[in-house]
């Protein structure tokens, strides 16, 4: 069990820490429906946003091929 329900204890707010539900480009839902500016973006790792459509798409493409292999495969 993690503390606070996050590693990272910076963002567990008292009394109410803010669970996020979506994103999409760079904006959070959260549990309450309050749409939020992520001004983080996942520490920088999410350049394109939050549920980019292109990346969404060769995420899902490659998922319906195989994603767990023993041995190599063709890159796509």
């Amino acid at each position: 069990m993690i503390p606070g329900g996050t590693s990272r204890l910076h963002y567990h707010f008292d009394p109410y820490p803010i669970y996020a539900r979506s994103g999409s480009g760079c904006r959070l839902t959260d549990l309450d429906g309050e749409e939020r500016y992520d001004c983080l973006n996942n520490m920088t790792a999410l350049i394109h946003g939050h549920a980019d459509p292109a990346v969404t798409a060769a995420v899902i493409g490659q998922l319906q091929r195989g994603a767990s292999f023993s041995e190599p495969s063709e890159p796509r």
